[in-house]
């Protein structure tokens, strides 16, 4: 399975668990769900392959990173909102840049420019496409300050 197909998944997971008070048991649940709801379509970017326990596996660590480090990734983020608050973005929004911003800023055998660009592929099928510019502006910040340390 791609990795950008787990990151779809990924996407759902993180926006469903926005919503819900108790997550420990949900996401494995969500997971399942959405990676057959995703098989099921016929669409260019899905392999009708099963989805991998290895895919399983990682969103299942970043899930738990991005709740591990959330505070840590909402200051990173909203450190780079200029004149905005992170609370005040989509749900979505606010999904996609708190994956993307953990792998960028925790996961280093995730390349960035892979990250910062299946993001905004992402935000294309799901987000607000004025969201792009500058969600792309905040993670080319986020690899910048990364590269930095």
């Amino acid at each position: 399975m791609s990795r950008f197909f787990a990151r779809e998944v990924l996407l759902k997971t993180m926006f469903q668990l926005s919503f819900r008070d108790s997550e420990a048991e949900a996401v494995e649940e969500i997971v399942e769900k959405e990676s057959l709801a995703l098989l099921n379509k016929e669409e260019e970017n899905v392999d009708p392959l099963k989805f991998t326990t290895e895919d399983e596996a990682y969103v299942n660590s970043i899930v738990k990173g991005v709740k591990l480090h959330e505070e840590e990734i909402r200051q990173a983020v909203q450190n780079k909102l200029h004149n905005w608050k992170l609370e005040r973005l989509s749900v979505m929004d606010q999904a996609l840049l708190k994956t993307a911003a953990y792998e960028i800023l925790y996961r280093k055998d995730s390349p960035k420019s892979v990250v910062i660009n299946e993001t905004l592929n992402l935000i294309e099928k799901y987000g607000d496409p004025d969201s792009r510019k500058y969600i792309n502006a905040v993670l080319d910040h986020l690899e910048a300050s990364a590269a930095d340390e």
